[in-house]
């Protein structure tokens, strides 16, 4: 008798339209507040060390500004690293590179980055060159 009284009872529950929600309903979450910047150079098409030393050239320094020109940072990278990871908020900017002397004197003229977007949760790859004509 005891369960004649349980399945009277979940027949009842099951037919009361009760139903359970899951979460899937949830808005998905915000993008990550940061993304990387990769910039990724070469010395006269190539990425021989050689290169750097033939040109006096220690670092490169990556200048940023956001969009409305505010500055937003110089970063630093040996020379022969041939590339740099730079984490950066969502946000546009647009910036240049030059490569430095041991003394921190600009080796070559300016290399544009161009204007661009950092998403969240993003990878930007920007190659750059610096030709044998770019050098002081």
């Amino acid at each position: 008798m005891k369960y004649g009284w349980l399945v009277v009872s979940l027949t009842a529950f099951a037919g009361s339209g009760c139903f359970f929600e899951s979460d899937d309903d949830l808005p998905p979450p915000p993008p990550p507040r940061t993304g990387t910047l990769v910039v990724e150079w070469t010395v006269d098409q190539t990425t021989d060390p050689e290169e750097c030393d033939q040109g006096n050239a220690s670092d490169i320094s990556i200048a940023l500004w956001y969009s409305d020109g505010v500055f937003a940072g110089e970063f630093l990278q040996d020379c022969a690293a041939f590339a740099t990871s730079i984490q950066l908020d969502r946000d546009s900017y647009y910036g240049n590179a030059v490569l430095l002397s041991p003394g921190g004197r600009e080796q070559t003229t300016m290399a544009e980055l161009g204007a661009f977007d950092i998403f969240g949760g993003d990878e930007l790859i920007i190659p750059i060159d610096f030709p044998a004509s770019s050098f002081y």
